[in-house]
């Protein structure tokens, strides 16, 4: 799972992490102490985010969804809401990823 905090910039090294508390961090306590200093755990979760950028949404979770509506539609939906979905999978799929999907690992 990646960490995204509001504000916070991306630490150079495990020492200077604002979440490097053993609580938040279950990395922390398997590093030696000159590895927190040298870098950061390989598996680290935090993602540097530039700033500016707009709203983060899971686009596949809404494409999904939007897709459900043309697959499997109740009673209620259209051929004029088919025809909106139709159009806003096509943009979901064109809009530019912020942050690339992770592989789903189990966690320790």
């Amino acid at each position: 799972m990646s960490v995204i905090v509001k504000g916070m910039g991306m630490p150079k090294n495990c020492d200077e992490c604002g979440i490097r508390d053993i609580h938040l961090c279950k990395l922390w306590m398997r590093m030696t102490i000159s590895q927190r200093i040298e870098g950061k755990h390989p598996d680290c979760p935090l993602v540097e985010v530039k700033e500016p950028h707009g709203r983060l949404i899971d686009a596949t979770f809404e494409e999904n969804h939007y897709a459900s509506m043309l697959l499997n539609p109740t009673p209620d939906v259209t051929e004029q809401d088919k025809h909106k979905a139709r159009i806003i999978i096509e943009a979901l799929r064109m809009a530019k990823t912020v942050i690339e999907a992770e592989e789903r690992r189990n966690e320790q």
